[in-house]
């Protein structure tokens, strides 16, 4: 059994004509306008294959189709001694209990808040997956995984033997002759690359481009090694990783994982993989992640420490953690750094994206996806960040002046209770919308602080109109304060401006 990546239709796709699925090989013909399904880590995982294949075919002064072409037999998912992005070794545990799990359980559409763990009512369901559908999936576990405990089996294989004891002389008895999993069961694993790194890249309108644009990305970088599956049948996992350029961290084996094919695939296997450095690993510091994940958020925690990525999770904004990234210094060959130096020849209406798993060990907390625009020339997006975080810190405050007020700050309080009462809900989405207009020149400085001051006393608002309902006194208690003057606006003071 057989099902090409690189020659039958796999990829949802967006086109000039509509939907439509694609091959490896046809995936950036120049009618896609992006990938499209539906399940933006998939896209991710997806596009992150293609900005590899790029690199790789551009190291061998290759097309991508050329590339694609000469290796043709790697992109096999049902091969039997390398199928793609998986395991082959897993294949002896088919018949072990335990090893082998409903599809549907390595899906983190359904697995929800708070755990990996699929329910019964899910694992029970017998939903299978086409070939496509799986090769997706395979895609986003390897980019996205979730650490934590890994539901493997630990299963011991038995033999029988003479028995050689006492009075016991012509008969047979079973013993353990060795264990028919990965050691000691279940596995405990490390997170994907991707996870809470997350994956950032510029968005240039058409696929074509925006695989090209973010391949430009990593020239000069070291290439490093294109995985197509395991490194090594013979290994066992979990490896101790260690990556040398780019196409390492794109194509990362983080999962050690086998498809029982099929069509439909019905079964999964999925234990942990190839585990990237510890930030603590002296060979790997922060300067040499830089180099080798340039698709990512940098922060700086103080002026003089080196620029690390910045993770996410589901309380952060996506699109003000970009916002923020394209306002501050970042490694001179990541992607946001790109993004400004380059931005007068990308194309009109550029973003940035970004796709991420909020998650801590095996909770998983939801995907993290947004985006933002490439900043014209001219604008200061110092000041830009300037102003939304103090409109976050001035509706901030009140709210919490209001919360405090009804007796909502005690840590036995329930955080949902607090949010349903908050204005903050809606605030996000309209300073999202000012802070677009600012980037791509559609207004002043002063414009987008009078929007605001409006748009902060409008949640202000909100919030205590709410408390008014649930907790009057505490409502006008803090409706009779004298409102202090907002702080005036700082100009550049983030970052530098872009030019």
């Amino acid at each position: 059994m057989e099902f090409s990546l690189a020659e039958q239709p796999w990829i949802p796709v967006l086109t000039d004509k509509g939907m439509d699925e694609r091959s490896l090989l046809t995936v950036l013909d120049s009618d896609v306008r992006d990938l499209a399904s539906g399940d933006v880590l998939e896209d991710a995982a997806i596009l992150r294959l293609l900005v590899a294949i790029v690199i790789a075919a551009t190291d061998q002064k290759m097309t991508a189709q050329q590339w694609i072409s000469d290796h043709r037999d790697r992109f096999d998912l049902f091969c039997t001694q390398h199928p793609f992005g998986q395991n082959p070794d897993m294949a002896r545990f088919i018949g072990t209990e335990g090893a082998a799990r409903p599809i549907i359980d390595a899906s983190y559409a359904l697995a929800g808040s708070g755990s990996t763990a699929v329910n019964q009512f899910h694992t029970l369901s017998g939903i299978t997956f086409s070939p496509a559908a799986a090769a997706r999936l395979l895609l986003m576990r390897q980019a996205f995984s979730v650490g934590g405990i890994q539901q493997f089996t630990e299963a011991i294989i038995y033999e029988t033997v003479p028995d050689t004891r006492p009075g016991k002389q012509g008969k047979t008895r079973s013993q353990a002759a060795g264990s028919a999993a990965y050691g000691k069961g279940p596995l405990s694993a490390k997170t994907a690359v991707c996870t809470n790194r997350a994956f950032v890249w510029i968005d240039a309108g058409r696929l074509e481009e925006t695989v090209a644009v973010n391949a430009r990305v990593c020239a000069g970088k070291p290439v490093g090694t294109f995985h197509f599956g395991w490194p090594d049948p013979a290994t066992p996992p979990p490896i101790a990783g260690r990556p040398t350029g780019v196409l390492d961290a794109l194509t990362w084996p983080s999962r050690s994982i086998y498809l029982v094919p099929g069509d439909p695939v019905e079964e999964i296997m999925v234990c942990d993989g190839v585990r990237w450095p510890d930030p603590k690993d002296p060979q790997y510091p922060p300067e040499r992640e830089a180099e080798l994940v340039p698709h990512a958020v940098f922060e700086r925690k103080t002026a003089k420490a080196p620029a690390t990525i910045q993770g996410v999770h589901v309380e952060r904004v996506p699109w003000r953690q970009l916002m923020v990234g394209l306002a501050s210094e970042q490694p001179a060959d990541s992607v946001l750094a790109a993004a400004i130096n380059t931005a007068a020849d990308l194309p009109a209406g550029a973003r940035v994206r970004i796709a991420g798993l909020g998650s801590y060990q095996a909770r998983i907390d939801g995907p993290v996806a947004g985006s933002f625009p490439v900043p014209v020339p001219g604008v200061d997006m110092g000041a830009l960040v300037d102003l939304i975080s103090q409109a976050f810190v001035q509706h901030g405050s009140y709210f919490g002046s209001l919360a405090h007020a009804s007796g909502l700050t005690d840590r036995t309080q329930s955080a949902r209770l607090t949010g349903r009462l908050s204005g903050y809900a809606g605030l996000p989405a309209q300073l999202e919308q000012l802070a677009i207009d600012y980037a791509c020149g559609r207004s002043t400085v002063e414009e987008a602080s009078q929007r605001v001051a409006v748009l902060v006393d409008a949640a202000n608002g909100a919030a205590l109109d709410q408390f008014r309902v649930s907790h009057p006194a505490a409502a006008g208690k803090v409706a009779g304060r004298k409102a202090s003057p907002p702080p005036p606006a700082k100009t550049g003071t983030t970052s530098r401006k872009v030019s």
